[in-house]
């Protein structure tokens, strides 16, 4: 079993930006948690290399960073992390790490470009996001480990529940936004 590790760009990037839970301390570590959940789970899909590995950590930070403002996150988390790209000097990962966040929700397998991020990521969210109804390959034991170390907390349960609820009967018929990453990435210029 792959050992679980806290990522230290995860908790840099959230720990400048605390002001995205709107006060709500609790759902921001069950964010922090959840973020830290997928980068494990995805590193124990692939083998990454160090540089990978960070684009992996950054689209972890930033891929439902935006949630706390409602379900139609997609473009502002890729617009974000773009931001962070630049001021750090990684701009030439903007397109992978683009990539990644906008299909992190997709249901089907992803296959196309920078899929070596895209699809471990994307199978990790959907284990994490369904608490482990979905498998995806994520071992349950490591899975258990990953609960105990990074406690689910608020965000996944309640948060993202109460968006998709508020979301589903004003919509009924549309897929909700985070199902939608080629649009984010056409919006975004991506």
């Amino acid at each position: 079993m792959a050992t679980l590790v806290r990522h230290p760009l995860i908790d840099e990037i959230l720990d400048a930006r605390r002001e995205y839970a709107r006060g709500r301390a609790a759902a921001f570590e069950g964010y922090r948690n959840h973020a830290h959940r997928v980068y494990n789970f995805a590193c124990s899909l692939a083998s990454f290399s160090p540089e990978d590995s960070d684009k992996v950590a950054i689209a972890a930070a930033f891929h439902d960073l935006c949630a706390f403002d409602g379900l139609d996150y997609l473009e502002p988390s890729i617009e974000e992390a773009a931001a962070y790209l630049r001021s750090t000097g990684r701009e030439r990962w903007d397109r992978e790490v683009a990539l990644t966040i906008a299909f992190h929700h997709r249901v089907r397998p992803y296959r196309g470009e920078a899929a070596e991020l895209v699809e471990p990521f994307r199978r990790a969210d959907w284990n994490d996001f369904t608490m482990g109804v979905v498998g995806g390959g994520i071992a349950r034991e490591l899975r258990r480990a990953a609960d105990a170390e990074f406690p689910v907390g608020d965000f996944v349960p309640k948060a993202v529940t109460a968006l998709a609820l508020s979301w589903l009967p004003r919509h009924p018929l549309r897929p909700a936004p985070v199902f939608r990453g080629a649009a984010a990435l056409r919006r975004t210029g991506r």
